[in-house]
């Protein structure tokens, strides 16, 4: 991932894509995701 938070691969013979997450990559980019949303509800 072009941030370090992950990794990912493409493995053609097997028709497979495969990530791997660090569980803080997750929440920061649903929390960036999801900023503008909860703004506008007045949640955040």
């Amino acid at each position: 991932m072009p941030d370090g938070g992950g990794w990912f691969k493409w493995f053609g013979n097997n028709n497979l894509y495969m990530e791997v997450l660090s569980w803080d990559k997750v929440l920061r980019d649903a929390e960036m995701r999801n900023s503008i949303f909860f703004h506008k509800l007045g949640i955040k």
